[in-house]
């Protein structure tokens, strides 16, 4: 069995599907499985991936199509390792990531999952820029309580890059992404294995995180993601917990809230008035639907 399932569940992908193969394979980490989940498509994804020889790959034509979600945990329910890391199409590994990642991981048993830090790229490759929340990423090394990880996730927005993390099969028992949720089952996830587990972080930049109007996240704005991020977060303090967290619910509240506000006079104040008012209802409705988190 290898030590690490890299999971790279893809739709459409012929644009990127290539440099992402191309990084996994490259990594100076090598006992790892390629665990590759392909939905239903017309473009030349399944010629790219056939054309690789690597024993490494296992490849899986999904028979109908199962969304984002569903082919995020159909590809999981494919991996046989303990570590996990789902990647993304459009993505970049830099060779370092996985070994890097599986020393931490080994190194203190007690981590649910360990992520780090990013750099954006754009369609063509090149760098513009770091993390999203730059401010909300540590210099150094960092390996956080699960109750401080949950505080930041619901005060500071979601700090963590989906395909920067690895994760333990045994901190989520093949309970995978949640369905319920379409844009924000990565952020459930992380609070629920913080809710239990240690969290580790690395501070260099390990992953090429693509950003493109392709994206399926792109779908999510005008407040969408704000009304999802809430869903998350109701979800995870009543399901994660034996009893009810009313501060945590408090903090997730007004940051929502926040967060929603601000877009909108943002928002409004440019000229874009139906992502201006798409923003202002959300804050209307992460108002009256905070006793949902309270």
């Amino acid at each position: 069995m290898p030590t690490v399932s890299v999971c790279l569940p893809v739709y459409n992908a012929e644009a990127y599907i290539g440099a992402a193969i191309d990084s996994i394979l490259a990594q100076t980490f090598t006992d790892f499985e390629l665990v590759i989940t392909n939905e239903p498509v017309t473009d030349r994804t399944v010629e790219i991936i056939e054309a690789y020889a690597d024993p490494r790959i296992r490849f899986y034509q999904n028979e109908k199509r199962l969304g984002l979600v569903g082919n995020w945990n159909q590809s999981l329910t494919h991996s046989t390792a303990d570590l996990l890391v789902l990647m993304h199409q459009d993505d970049v590994m830099h060779p370092e990531n996985l070994a890097a990642k599986v020393a931490q991981m080994q190194a203190d048993p007690a981590l649910g999952m360990v992520y780090s830090n990013i750099r954006q790229i754009d369609q063509s490759g090149a760098v513009i820029g770091g993390h999203w929340l730059p401010e909300s990423q540590s210099a150094v090394n960092e390996t956080l309580a699960g109750a401080a990880c949950v505080q930041r996730l619901l005060t500071e927005g979601n700090i963590i890059c989906m395909p920067s993390v690895m994760f333990r099969r045994d901190a989520v028992k093949d309970h995978w992404f949640d369905p319920r949720l379409a844009f924000t089952c990565d952020l459930e996830m992380w609070l629920r294995i913080a809710s239990h587990r240690k969290v580790g972080y690395l501070a260099d930049a390990l992953l090429d995180y693509r950003a493109h109007d392709a994206q399926e996240t792109s779908r999510f704005s005008k407040g969408k993601e704000i009304l999802e991020y809430q869903q998350a977060v109701a979800i995870s303090l009543s399901e994660h917990y034996a009893a009810p967290q009313p501060e945590l619910a408090q903090q997730a509240a007004a940051y929502l809230g926040d967060w929603a506000l601000g877009m909108a006079k943002w928002k409004l104040k440019s000229g874009e008035f139906s992502s201006g008012f798409g923003y202002f209802n959300a804050w209307r409705q992460v108002t009256f639907n905070s006793k949902l988190l309270t």
